[in-house]
This record gives C-alpha cells, structure tokens and sequence, in this order.
C-alpha cells in the first residue's frame, strides 16, 4: 500500500502537470523558446550551469536540484530489497534507480514529444542523482535490516501465539 502510494507520488511529481490543451501548449511553446535546451545530455553541466547561476537565484535552488533528485528514488532503494529478494545487492538497487530514473526521463521525453512541448526538461544529471538517492536508500536499508527481520520475526510469533490460543 505505501509503495503505491509512493510511486503515485513519484509520478505525480515528474509527470504533471501534463498539458494536453493545444492552446496551452501552443502558449507554452511560444514562451519556452528553443527546444534543444530541454535535453542535457553531457553529465553535470545542468548541475554547473545553475550553480553559477545559484548567485542570481539563491544557493536553494542547487539543493532542490540535487536534494531533490536524491530524494526522490531514496524510497525506492529501501523498498525494492524489501519487496524483491532478488534486488538485494548494492548493484542490482543502484541498477533499479538507473533504470528507474530513466523510465521517468523517457517518459518525459515522450510526453513532451506527443505534445510538441518539452515542459519538463530530459536531463542526465537527474538520472544521476536519482541513481545515487536510491542507492543511499539501500544503505539504509542495510543498516536496518536487522531491526526489520526482528519486527518481522516478532510479527510471525505474535501470529502463531494467537493461533495457538484459538486451537486452545
């Protein structure tokens, strides 16, 4: 339940709002300029570009850009090992947040294209520090996994105790 509800918040947060209407998205394709500045595909230069220009905006923006990114698959590293045996090793989370980081740039990308309007911008850096978020969820999860096996453990007791006092 609170997976779903996380990647309801994943999606929300990278796909929307999507503008469907042609005039919006005529108005937004006459105020966005040129479309090639929607793609950064050379590692950093986003991250570089605003940080020089973090004076005019404030350093808040360079750790909304990078924190954010980290953040936002730092779930999914703790949830992925949990839900998937197969997923618990530092490179098979670090792989998911690749390959999940870029399902969400691609479909940027293709959202973008269908409408003839890049709203979002289809960048490297954010497959990067996705990539790193969702590893340092992993991390974490390592470091608790033995607290969680003992909950689990104390949940499975607790269960057969009330099993066993019903059959009495």
């Amino acid at each position: 339940m609170s997976f779903t509800a996380y990647l309801c918040v994943v999606l929300g947060l990278t796909l929307l709002p999507f503008y469907y209407s042609p005039e919006v998205v005529q108005h937004r394709i006459q105020e966005a300029g040129d479309p090639s500045e929607a793609f950064s595909f050379i590692p950093f230069t986003s991250t570089i570009s605003t940080f020089e220009q973090s004076t005019k905006f404030g350093m808040d923006i360079i750790f909304k850009l990078v924190g954010g990114n980290i953040i936002l698959l730092f779930p999914l590293g703790i949830y992925a090992p949990i839900l998937w045996r197969n997923l618990r090793t530092w490179k098979r989370a670090l792989l998911v947040g690749l390959v999940g980081s870029m399902m969400i740039e691609s479909l940027q990308f293709l959202l973008g294209y269908s409408t003839g309007y890049y709203y979002r911008t289809v960048d490297i850096d954010d497959v990067i520090y996705n990539s790193l978020g969702c590893l340092f969820g992993y991390l974490i999860y390592k470091l608790i996994r033995p607290q969680l096996e003992q909950v689990v453990k104390e949940e499975v007791i607790s269960e057969e105790h009330k099993k066993d006092l019903v059959r009495s």
